[in-house]
């Protein structure tokens, strides 16, 4: 299944996100079919439960998870939007396969704060807080299930709120360092291998990305990860484990620009719903330029 959920409020008033995304449907459509995702326009976000937009993310989450529900997919393979969009495809997953499944966190933030520590109340900083349980009730209701920290791998974080360096700590959640991405993408490897885990759902959210090699995100981060290096961490993923879900989140065009940048990662994206487990090829197409669902 591919998801377009072009969710823009968890990250405050702009649509960037949304154009975004669809910017990116764009880039694909001829090669995938997607579901998409309404969303609940409104002239106003109010502060509920101490979220910026609450009702109107709650409720694009519970249309998603209907839409989930009616499909009942293996494999979800999204575009957002915000990293908020991940409580459905990623809670839905986690749900199906009872826990056993590694959660592959590349972004340059923690996304782990709650509604108390938020400074923001934007969502996108409150998503993997909330799938490990913890968060605002009329999202946390919404999610199909919860991951234990011993699930959760953080790469490339390299800006973390003092609350998320204390909740990292106490959880004992594994890190990876964007120095450890660059020269050890093995490491990573061994250790979701070591953990037990043989399938993955890789979230990346694009500020993961050195800003001096790609600067349309939401939130820039300097000293991030090589476009060489992901490329590299996701290729040997692909080549070590199965992957059931996939998103690409936070794009953040400049005057519609940024997709070209994308092409390589775009292609990586779509061979890893292309080449399953013991496949080679375009299998799961009845031509080579025929849609995925």
């Amino acid at each position: 299944m591919h998801l377009l959920f072009p969710q823009w409020q968890g990250s405050g008033f702009t649509d960037e996100l949304y154009r975004g995304a669809l910017l990116l449907k764009e880039r694909m459509q001829d090669l995938v079919s997607f579901t998409e995702i309404d969303l609940e326009w409104s002239s106003r976000l109010e502060i509920e439960s101490g979220i910026m937009g609450c009702s109107q993310i709650a409720a694009q989450l519970q249309t998603a998870c209907g839409k989930l529900i009616e499909a009942n997919p293996d494999r979800i393979f999204s575009i957002g939007g915000d990293c908020g969009i991940e409580i459905a495809p990623a809670s839905f997953l986690n749900k199906k396969y009872a826990g056993d499944l590694g959660l592959i966190w590349l972004d340059a933030h923690g996304d782990l704060n709650t509604p108390e520590s938020s400074l923001s109340g934007h969502f996108h900083g409150m998503a993997l807080r909330l799938l490990l349980g913890e968060g605002a009730a009329p999202i946390l209701g919404t999610a199909f299930s919860r991951f234990h920290s011993n699930q959760i791998f953080l790469i490339g974080c390299r800006d973390l709120d003092p609350p998320e360096q204390l909740f990292v700590n106490r959880e004992k959640i594994t890190l990876f360092s964007v120095e450890e991405i660059q020269q050890r993408p093995t490491a990573i490897t061994d250790s979701i291998r070591d953990r037990g885990f043989e399938k993955i759902y890789i979230h990346l959210d694009l500020d993961v990305l050195d800003p001096q090699q790609f600067p349309f995100v939401k939130c820039p981060t300097p000293e991030g990860v090589s476009f060489e290096a992901l490329l590299r961490l996701v290729n040997e993923l692909k080549a070590n484990f199965e992957i059931l879900g996939f998103s690409i989140v936070e794009f953040c065009p400049i005057r519609n620009e940024g997709v070209g940048k994308l092409e390589e990662l775009i292609e990586v994206y779509l061979s890893c719903y292309r080449i399953g487990p013991g496949k080679t090829g375009f299998e799961n197409d009845s031509a080579p330029n025929s849609p995925l669902v």
